[in-house]
């Protein structure tokens, strides 16, 4: 069983189903083997200037991200309850992405969602075949295509030199 907090820090309210995100996460530890024990799990929605904060200390990138995961040593354990760390989501940047179709915005919710529970329990994409990994776990977890798992950024404008 997993026991997820939630805090809102953003101006976006009810945008996101805890029943929704405990479910997958639930389908996800469970999927990966860690069914046994109790979890717990910090979710932080909040806006840009929060999470580039964070970004900035622990990545050394002054700019704003869309979700950032902090992992524990271990599933350091609070008692009989395991803590697998924390996710922070910026609502604004999700939103800001999809301006005009916020059901998308919600679907992005818990693609992140997903995407750094994978990160808190080991997954990585450095590697072309760590990539394709997430790609199908986030698709099954997600029960969704496999080009609908994976986040997709808007593609850099390149300036043309004179």
């Amino acid at each position: 069983m997993i026991h997820i907090k939630v805090v809102n820090l953003s101006l976006y309210k009810k945008v996101y189903s805890p029943i929704r995100l405990k479910k997958i996460a639930e389908k996800i530890l469970d999927g990966e083997g860690f069914q046994k024990k109790d979890y717990e799990l910090s979710l932080v929605f909040c806006d840009d200037e929060f999470i580039q904060n964070l970004n900035k200390i622990y990545r050394k990138k002054n700019k704003p991200t869309d979700v950032l995961s902090f992992s524990v040593p271990e599933n350091f354990p609070l008692g009989e309850v395991h803590c697998l760390g924390e996710i922070v989501i910026s609502l604004e940047t999700i939103f800001n992405k999809y301006l005009d179709n916020p059901e998308k915005a919600k679907q992005e919710i818990y693609l992140l969602f997903c995407h750094a529970l994978l990160h808190l329990l080991g997954y990585v994409h450095d590697t072309v075949p760590q990539r394709k990994e997430m790609m199908e776990k986030q698709a099954k977890y997600l029960d969704v295509d496999i080009e609908s798992a994976w986040i997709k950024y808007p593609k850099k404008i390149e300036k043309k030199g004179r």
